[in-house]
């Protein structure tokens, strides 16, 4: 008799880009970094900007948006607008 164990049944969340979601709402990406950069739960990959000698180097971020946060922001937006 084989005997079963028990697997690790961690699921990984759907991610979305900002073009993705710039597309599907039709509005610009730029809009999209502003809506979700501090959003609790927006994954940020990159680096804050930082001084080089004289020179300051810009940062640089990518965002990975979970598609729970995606659903909790586009519910709050939708309900400002029906109240409004």
């Amino acid at each position: 008799m084989i005997e079963k164990t028990p697997q690790d049944k961690t699921e990984i969340e759907v991610c979305y880009t900002p073009g993705y979601i710039a597309a599907q709402l039709e509005l610009s990406t730029d809009t999209i970094y502003r809506l979700f950069a501090d959003e609790e739960g927006v994954i940020r990959i990159g680096h804050e900007s930082k001084r080089v000698g004289r020179k300051l180097r810009r940062s640089y971020w990518t965002l990975r948006i979970p598609r729970s946060v995606f659903l909790r922001v586009r519910d709050r937006m939708t309900q400002q607008k029906k109240r409004a």
